[in-house]
């Protein structure tokens, strides 16, 4: 049995590693693109934003 079977699933140019030390936490990035997109929904559940 392979041991990453769902790489065979990744588009292509979509690494199967990344460096996560050049990768925010996750609270810093969501921070990062509100400021970024301040008039973009961040966030979508059962229709309600």
């Amino acid at each position: 049995m392979k041991e990453k079977p769902w790489l065979e699933h990744y588009d292509e140019g979509v690494p199967a590693e990344i460096d996560a030390a050049r990768v925010l936490p996750l609270p810093q990035l969501l921070e990062a693109m509100a400021k970024r997109y301040p008039n973009k929904v961040a966030l979508e559940f059962l229709g309600k934003s």
